[in-house]
């Protein structure tokens, strides 16, 4: 794909979701309800929604700031389109399972996809920093990797110990991805944001190593002690 013809459709993009970033001096908060809004415009939609996969084309080495807080903006609306979709069903009760099998496999596709761009996008910028970015494209960033299955996240640790080392990143984001590699790669937690939900509502919490540390481990990046009755990922 050209450079102009990149530019043009992210110029299309940023007219139907309205794009900024601090790098362009313009408020980056928005309302709750219009954050995972999608657009209007009839070819946005149709390129960067129902052909989800086209994304995988753009040339993300050749996009500014500008240009690519809008880009994870929109990657963070497909993070959560599906996830919002099974939640509402869910609640209604008004598809089977068989649907919901289906909405599942949209979902993980959309995850992968996301991933992959996202990892182009730290080779070039790294961790997006909450000093260059809006808040929307900063927890992009944080929830494709959250949701991401795959294993091939060791190159994640650098990226992130040096956002946190120039207070880059959020604290708890800090602290969950970290022990969602360690995890990942059958480490114990440093910081045991991590628990599982029993089926008789207590918390296990996964792979804990002396809790003594883990709270002197939380202290040091100034979060709370923790709590035995739930976990820090119960909020993501």
């Amino acid at each position: 794909m050209t450079s102009s013809r990149q530019f043009f459709y992210v110029f299309l993009y940023c007219l139907a979701m309205g794009c900024s970033s601090k790098d362009e001096s313009v408020s980056e908060k928005e309302p709750q309800d219009s954050k995972f809004s999608q657009p209007q415009d009839s070819f946005t939609k149709n390129y960067l929604f129902d052909g989800h996969q086209n994304l995988l084309r753009l040339e993300i080495d050749q996009l500014t700031n500008f240009q690519m807080d809008s880009f994870l903006r929109h990657l963070f609306v497909m993070d959560q389109k599906f996830r919002i979709e099974l939640n509402e069903n869910k609640i209604s009760d008004s598809i089977d399972r068989a649907e919901r099998r289906k909405i599942y496999g949209k979902m993980d596709k959309a995850d992968k996809i996301n991933y992959t761009l996202l990892k182009r996008i730290h080779g070039k910028f790294g961790w997006p920093s909450n000093k260059v970015f809006s808040d929307s494209a900063v927890d992009a960033s944080f929830f494709i990797t959250l949701h991401y299955r795959g294993h091939d996240l060791d190159y994640l640790t650098p990226l992130i110990e040096e956002s946190f080392s120039k207070k880059e990143i959020k604290n708890d984001h800090y602290a969950i991805l970290t022990d969602r590699v360690l995890l990942r790669y059958g480490k114990s937690q440093k910081f045991g944001t991590h628990c599982r939900m029993t089926r008789d509502g207590t918390v296990d919490f996964t792979s804990l190593p002396d809790t003594s540390g883990i709270n002197q481990n939380r202290r040091e990046i100034g979060l709370k002690e923790l709590n035995w009755k739930t976990c820090d990922l119960v909020s993501y």
